[in-house]
Parts: C-alpha cells; structure tokens; sequence
C-alpha cells in the first residue's frame, strides 16, 4: 500500500460488501459477497453504472485516508 500512497490517495473502511470497477462512465463490473467463486455482474446499462458511480463516490467519501 505504500507504493500506492506515494502516487495516489489511499483510503480505507472498516466494513464493504462486495467491490467494483466502473470504465469511463459508461461500464460497470460488479463483485457480489465473499463466496467462491466470486458473482460478478457486469453492465453497460447507463442507469447501473450511474448507480455504481454515485455508490463509489458515497464510500469515498465516508472513508478515511491511509498515510
């Protein structure tokens, strides 16, 4: 992590379910729950990757920075 934090911002949270990656607005995969092997949705349906979007930004922003 400290690689990381010398290029960019790093933040944590103590609890998350699932995880995500969202592709320039326009695409969004989905990780679901902790199981093996891992549920993924992925969408490129504007409403879900908007939703996606707006939910990253929630966790941003009530996380906390790691130095």
């Amino acid at each position: 992590m400290k690689k990381i934090a010398s290029v960019a911002e790093v933040r944590v949270r103590d609890q998350m379910f699932g995880g995500g990656v969202i592709v320039d607005s326009k695409e969004a995969m989905l990780f679901l729950g902790e199981e093996k092997p891992t549920l993924v949705i992925w969408a490129n349906h504007l409403g879900l990757v908007k939703f996606a979007r707006d939910y990253f930004q929630h966790l941003w922003k009530t996380s906390t920075t790691k130095s």
